[in-house]
């Protein structure tokens, strides 16, 4: 399995031919990003932004029930689990819709499955260096209320699409 990231430096000299549709769309994203800056100030970065985030990143192997799952989802009050190799690489990521999916599809015979039979792969990351506007770009056109943060294959912060605009919020006010 391929992990993509929203980084497209791999793909900015690539011709439109030979890309990916996934690469395609982060090469579409970007160019909107850029597009829609309002001013040549300084744009914020992930980075910054988890910077005053203390907010635990929570992970699960992918042999954990569906029951266990859910049951970390509410005890640590968050609406993402990051699924993880042994090594802490991730593979993909279980939410609580993800949950509410299996259990309405699969009953409650669900609960006694492994959460890898539920998770959807990670395809869309982010890193520390990336723009707001660009994570705000990706997160928007892929219909993502989450988004893992990467950093040297390790998930070192999960972003909500709430906290991202409250953050963008407060960069255009203080402008």
């Amino acid at each position: 399995m391929i992990t993509a990231t929203v980084d497209i430096i791999n793909t900015a000299f690539m011709p439109s031919s030979s890309m990916t549709r996934d690469d395609r769309q982060r090469r579409q994203c970007e160019r909107r990003s850029r597009r829609n800056r309002r001013d040549r100030h300084e744009v914020p970065r992930v980075s910054e932004m988890i910077a005053g985030s203390a907010r635990q990143v929570y992970s699960i192997a992918p042999s954990t029930t569906l029951a266990d799952a859910a049951r970390a989802l509410e005890d640590q009050n968050v609406g993402l689990l990051t699924i993880c190799d042994v090594k802490g690489g991730l593979i993909g990521v279980l939410s609580d819709a993800h949950v509410r999916r299996a259990l309405a599809t699969h009953g409650i015979a669900a609960l006694k499955r492994d959460v890898e039979e539920f998770m959807v792969p990670a395809q869309w990351t982010a890193s520390p260096t990336n723009s707001l506007d660009y994570v705000m770009t990706i997160m928007a056109s892929q219909k993502l209320l989450h988004l893992p943060v990467v950093e040297n294959g390790v998930v070192i912060a999960i972003l909500d699409a709430a906290a991202v605009i409250r953050s963008k919020l407060e960069t255009l006010s203080s402008v």
